[in-house]
């Protein structure tokens, strides 16, 4: 029999049975919803809280509450910065900041048996969604019965729920215990749910009237006339479109800080949860802050001048190359300035498409050879000096130093600047022909070079990919092309495979997320952030079935991370992890160009518990800003 091993237990639950074991101790709510209460349109505070709130420990001082805080959009069906500040992805569990040690959050207690094949997950009782109504087990249990098993709907979840392609066993212990059991050992189950949890939250009550599970055909029809659809399908995935388990769509009920109440074409607006499930110390509700509104940005520039001139009140990665034009307008715009770690093993990584569908361009990105003259050719220490300001580690795409994966010379590989050896590597290619104006030609003929595919955004802009597109065409003799295009053809044509290169953040670098969603090093389903190897990963997740098959080599990496994901020794693990991370320093599959950047963000020069820059890893990784509670933000007049 094996015995249970409790791996996260959060210290805070005996403050909270501390302060609230008996009704009516809640010390404060928000004035728009005392106003409400007093209206009769809402219960007391003691009756929308759980038995057992998340306690959050306010890193100043306890706020005030109120006003409204305005952040940039750059796409309004998607990511925001006013989605940073609503407590995303509804985390079961999340990183200490100060050591990075998972605590639960949105669950109470996640304990594993002794082997790690099953693993029992405990939620606070008494959440309530913002509507109001009770969050149960049930609600987990709807995404699985009538989303996963449903042909028609795409289930966006991923592991640890589903892992090779089967779903884990899911026990209902009572209405708020769910057990997930496995085949084999499950030792990153807690890695998956700093950025997983949200993926299989789904309000049953409010989604089952779209549901032909649930609702007869004659009042779908209906609901589908009136709403202005042809198909179930098509209104239901509308009905429940959310980013990170933020709402996109009026209507739809959440558990995170904040609820959609309107929108249009050039803004939306979310209100506070009325039923949110933290508070802090003195038993205070949060959020503290009352509203947030997400206005649109087409570009950069407009977000630069939205900051000076003081019109929104947070930005999040605005270019540390900006830093000395931001400093300079401080006082006129009202804010402050804050340089935070964002736990990136590169900052930006250049990825050449090794399935892309021209036969001569595919055979030479294939050779790691052609990878390795390109991050030869990258003039690194330049680059930290024109963006950085020489605070950058000019370094490799790998793992963070830190890292228990990491060793030295894989994030050396390939980054010296050497033009000299990196055009006599191309030559060996038979590469070695020019045309008139010193461009190489390929086998064909035809001028070597290749479009970079990229939307921009600040950490990631057009200046910084085309000082390295200048030493690949200055140096190497290489027709590289640069074109932007918007978010959402960002997700279509990198997974259908529609990109000869793109760019993204060299992230997925911590021991959270390296073991278990590193999508940039490693074959999986084709994503959006990443143009690798659609045509190999797309080959993976359908077991053979679609897509192209791998080389050896590719299919090793993929065999190697299977088995890092259920070896029940640690040591095995990370040898596992340093042969993937041994081939990426080989074959490059992302070209870094420098790491242990520290990010510039934007603060409102009046807001208070913010984020501490000396632990806070601002990274996917962490959760973005969710491990360190930003629902404690306050407006300080």
């Amino acid at each position: 029999m094996h015995s249970r091993k409790t791996f996260v237990v959060l210290s805070l639950v005996v403050l909270s049975l501390l302060l609230f074991s008996g009704v009516g101790v809640f010390a404060g709510e928000s004035p728009m919803l005392r106003e409400r209460v007093e209206r009769g349109e809402l219960p007391p505070l003691e009756e929308r809280l759980p038995k057992e709130p998340l306690v959050v420990e306010p890193r100043e001082t306890i706020g005030k509450y109120g006003g409204t805080l305005y952040a940039p959009v750059e796409s309004m069906q998607g990511s925001g910065n006013d989605v940073f500040l609503m407590g995303p992805l509804v985390s079961f569990a999340l990183p200490r900041p100060e050591d990075q040690m998972l605590l639960p959050n949105f669950a109470k207690e996640i304990e594993s048996n002794e082997d790690a094949t099953a693993w029992t997950i405990t939620f606070r009782e008494g959440v309530k969604w913002s509507d109001g109504h009770p969050f149960t087990v049930d609600d987990i249990l709807f995404w699985y019965e009538a989303i996963y098993l449903n042909d028609e709907l795409t289930s966006e979840a991923a592991e640890p729920w589903i892992v090779k392609g089967q779903v884990a066993k899911i026990d209902k212990i009572d209405d708020f215990t769910l057990r997930f059991t496995y085949p084999e050992p499950m030792p990153f189950f807690k890695n998956y749910l700093v950025t997983a949890s949200y993926t299989i939250l789904f309000p049953s009550h409010y989604l089952k009237q779209f549901h032909p599970n649930y609702t007869s055909e004659e009042e779908l029809k209906k609901i589908m006339e009136a709403e202005g659809f042809d198909t179930w399908v098509d209104l239901f995935e509308y009905k429940s479109t959310s980013h990170w388990g933020i709402p996109m769509v009026e209507d739809l009920p959440t558990l995170a800080a904040y609820r959609l109440v309107s929108r249009s074409a050039s803004r939306r607006v979310y209100e506070r949860n009325p039923y949110y499930w933290k508070v802090d110390t003195e038993g205070n509700q949060l959020p503290y802050i009352d509203t947030i509104v997400g206005l649109y940005v087409s570009d950069q520039q407009m977000i630069s001048g939205m900051v000076m001139s003081g019109e929104i009140d947070f930005a999040d990665r605005v270019g540390l190359e900006n830093y000395p034009l931001y400093q300079q307008y401080k006082e006129q715009g009202g804010y402050e300035t804050y340089l935070y770690n964002i736990g990136r093993g590169a900052q930006m990584v250049f990825m050449i498409n090794r399935t892309v569908e021209d036969d001569v361009l595919r055979e030479i990105f294939q050779n790691p050879t052609f990878a390795q003259a390109l991050s030869l050719a990258i003039d690194r220490d330049e680059i930290n000096e024109v963006f950085y300001f020489g605070l950058a580690q000019p370094r490799q795409y790998t793992v963070l130093d830190t890292s228990q994966y990491f060793e030295p010379e894989f994030a050396t590989a390939y980054a010296e600047f050497d033009p000299d050896r990196a055009n006599a590597m191309l030559d060996s290619m038979g590469l070695d022909k020019r045309d008139s104006q010193g461009f190489r030609l390929r086998p064909d003929g035809q001028r070597l070079g290749f479009t970079i595919q990229m939307y921009e955004r600040s950490d990631l802009s057009i200046a910084k990919v085309e000082i390295v597109m200048g030493y690949w065409r200055d140096h190497l003799g290489i027709d590289v092309r640069l074109q932007q295009i918007s978010p959402e053809l960002q997700e279509v044509r990198a997974p259908a495979n529609q990109m000869e290169a793109t760019i993204w953040a060299g992230d997925k670098s911590t021991d959270i997320l390296f073991p278990v969603g590193n999508n940039l090093i490693i074959p999986k389903e084709p994503r959006w952030d990443e143009s690798v190897w659609p045509k190999w990963g797309l080959w993976f997740n359908t077991n053979g079935a679609d897509g192209w098959e791998p080389p050896e080599h590719v299919k090793q990496v993929r065999a190697w991370y299977d088995q890092m994901l259920v070896e029940p020794d640690e040591q095995k693990r990370i040898e596992l992890g340093k042969n993937i991370l041994r081939v990426q320093a080989e074959y490059l599959w992302q070209i870094g160009n420098v790491g242990n950047v520290p990010e510039l963000m934007i603060f409102n020069a009046k807001l208070r518990n913010l984020p501490d820059p000396a632990v806070t890893v601002r990274a996917w990784d962490t959760g973005l800003y969710s491990a360190t509670h930003p629902e404690q933000i306050f407006f300080d007049d």
